[in-house]
């Protein structure tokens, strides 16, 4: 949290600015008085482990392997998801959002590289592929303006409605919505989506995205680029934990991309990383609960499959080797978890025998 002190510091080495005078200004609007301590009872215990199988099942991974391994993702954890590029990272995390939303459940997805427009039609081409639909959508073809006639005059008349009443909603921020990516406007933004998610739903967010922190890593400019990366993943984790200083949690999913080597690494050893192939910022591999990666090429693009992996469990072990799953990138789609998915086990295509 930040004190009068701190910002009087700044202000001192750094002078007046739009940031700083912002933090001076909410001590007059917020309280800034850190909570009393309280030890945690025996009694407070038992609700909180009565309580954890709902909190993690209700959050899936979209990969039925690692759904058994892990019971779903839990909310006060931290999860990395690390790929080398173009390995699907972003669609598979956008596919934890929908799954999410399925279930009621709201996410802030914070967009460092794409615009919240594009993120909204990739859930729409995601939400049309689906067996109830008569059309199913590409991605490339909302984001384009290139849907006939007919697709658009169906996006706007089934897919749209049917979309907008799923009770669990996706709130995207994106560069626009964010004037500085201080720690202190990243968490003011948060508190403002958390108000709106309660005011839309009845309830407040369940889940953040971040895509991805690498992006983040210019966000402090005294600082070099892992230290930057390193502190920024201390400020998620402890937002997981007191999200918004509401004493509430939520699902942390950190997009994360893997070093040059990994990605060589990967591709010589069947889509396996290792816990050394973040790009930057070590304190990623200390800080997360849960590591799970991604990997895919030409070969395995052809078979509509990635190589997913699990190479931290802090709760239990690891997976050995990365498995397979189906993938259809036109639609937006990723795992084999939604019943009415696609790619569920009602999908026959020799590419999974």
């Amino acid at each position: 949290a930040y004190s009068i002190q701190n910002v009087a510091n700044e202000i001192l080495e750094s002078g007046a600015n739009e940031d700083t005078m912002t933090k001076l200004q909410s001590f007059t609007t917020m309280d800034s008085v850190e909570s009393e301590y309280t030890n945690l009872s025996t009694e407070d215990f038992l609700n909180i482990y009565e309580n954890k199988n709902i909190e993690s099942s209700n959050i899936s991974t979209c990969v039925r392997t690692l759904d058994e391994k892990l019971g779903g993702l839990q909310k006060g954890k931290l999860t990395s998801l690390l790929g080398f590029t173009g390995c699907f990272k972003t669609t598979w995390a956008l596919n934890i959002a929908y799954a999410a939303q399925l279930q009621g459940l709201n996410t802030l997805y914070l967009s460092l590289e794409v615009s919240k427009e594009d993120v909204l039609a990739d859930l729409l081409s995601r939400h049309s592929n689906q067996e109830k639909f008569k059309m199913q959508l590409e991605h490339y073809s909302i984001k384009k303006h290139k849907l006939t006639f007919e697709e658009l005059d169906y996006l706007k008349s089934d897919i749209i409605p049917d979309y907008n009443s799923l009770e669990g909603k996706v709130f995207t921020v994106d560069e626009t919505d964010v004037g500085s990516y201080s720690e202190y406007a990243l968490e003011q933004k948060f508190r403002e989506v958390n108000e709106l998610a309660i005011k839309e739903t009845g309830h407040g967010i369940d889940i953040c995205v971040v895509d991805h922190i690498n992006l983040l890593k210019f966000g402090e400019s005294k600082l070099g680029v892992t230290d930057s990366v390193n502190k920024y993943t201390t400020f998620f984790r402890q937002q997981s934990l007191n999200w918004c200083k509401t004493k509430e949690k939520v699902a942390m999913i950190v997009i994360a991309q893997s070093n040059r080597e990994g990605g060589e690494y990967a591709r010589k050893h069947n889509g396996n990383y290792l816990l050394g192939h973040f790009a930057e910022g070590n304190e990623l591999e200390r800080a997360s609960s849960v590591v799970l990666t991604t990997y895919s090429d030409d070969t395995l693009k052809m078979l509509y499959q990635a190589k997913v992996g699990l190479i931290k469990n802090r709760d239990g072990s690891p997976l050995d080797l990365a498995t397979e799953t189906p993938i259809e990138p036109e639609y937006y789609t990723f795992g084999n978890t939604l019943v009415n998915n696609n790619l569920d086990d009602s999908f026959v295509d020799p590419a999974f025998d």
